[in-house]
């Protein structure tokens, strides 16, 4: 990555690169047990998922396509904050192509 992930809004991914881990720190410290945070990988995910208390982002092996993360905190009544992080994630797929039974061509992201 060329910049902290606190100011990228774009992720570009080979397809060997289709795993990743982010840990989310919120900036209270002192009201981490009045509020919660909450994921969801749109384009994978239905569901918002609740984040653990060590606020860790886990995906792996994600399949090629375009995803959005997004986190959101809520209050201790369950009412979302204004304002949530995304960030564009691009996996690129794995070109294989066949130009013959004895040629074979592939095409490989380089990031």
């Amino acid at each position: 990555m060329k910049e902290n992930i606190v100011f990228t809004r774009n992720l570009s991914l080979a397809y060997n690169q289709n795993s990743f881990k982010l840990h989310v720190v919120p900036l209270s410290y002192s009201k981490q047990d009045l509020i919660s945070l909450e994921y969801k990988l749109e384009g994978l995910d239905k569901e918002w998922q609740t984040m653990g208390s060590d606020f860790f982002v886990t995906y792996s092996n994600l399949p090629a396509g375009s995803y959005k993360l997004v986190v959101r905190m809520k209050d201790q009544h369950g009412k979302p904050y204004p304002g949530e992080y995304n960030l564009e994630i691009k996996v690129h797929p794995f070109f294989l192509l066949f130009l013959g039974k004895d040629v074979v061509c592939y095409f490989d992201y380089d990031f």
